[in-house]
């Protein structure tokens, strides 16, 4: 159908609910993901990350984003590709479209991510989320493997669309 997928699936296993339930966000991050509709936590992921090192890779770092309402189409700065799981998907039809550029001049791919699959996302390629229940929630987790993070305390876009500590 696409010329190129930017999402691929990986056979890692699915993370336990006890794990996804210890990732509690606060009141705080809540407010301002539905303000900004969009932001990426490093609060309360320690579970998570002994979780995903025992389970995927010794030198992974995971951490949470959560989502309301529909992303516009960016390109993610900091990384060329990441792992993501989708928890809650914020919707039955919500998209991934991925373009040529941030102006979505030409549709690239497009796709419904699975909940509860690890996948491969090309971050680097220009890409928008559509079809989000109106103040329903997407929480998804994102990791990288292969260098030691920490997290970016530089400082935040009116879009919210980068990493936050």
């Amino acid at each position: 159908m696409y010329p190129i997928e930017c999402v691929k699936y990986v056979n890692f296993p699915t993370i336990p609910k006890d794990v996804i339930d210890s990732m509690i966000p606060s009141q705080a991050d809540l407010s301002e993901a539905k303000e900004r509709h969009y932001i990426s936590t490093h609060t309360n992921v320690e579970k998570l990350n002994n979780w995903g090192r025992e389970n995927i890779a010794d030198s992974i770092y995971l951490n949470y984003q959560i989502l309301f309402n529909d992303v516009p189409a960016h390109v993610d700065r900091n990384t060329k590709s990441k792992l993501l799981y989708i928890v809650e998907a914020g919707g039955d039809n919500v998209y991934t479209n991925f373009y040529t550029n941030e102006k979505k001049t030409e549709l690239i791919f497009s796709t419904i991510i699975e909940p509860g699959r690890w996948c491969l996302f090309e971050a680097d390629v220009a890409h928008e989320i559509v079809g989000m229940d109106k103040d329903k929630m997407r929480l998804g987790i994102t990791g990288q493997i292969f260098r030691d993070f920490t997290p970016s305390t530089r400082p935040q876009p009116l879009t919210g669309l980068y990493d936050r500590q």
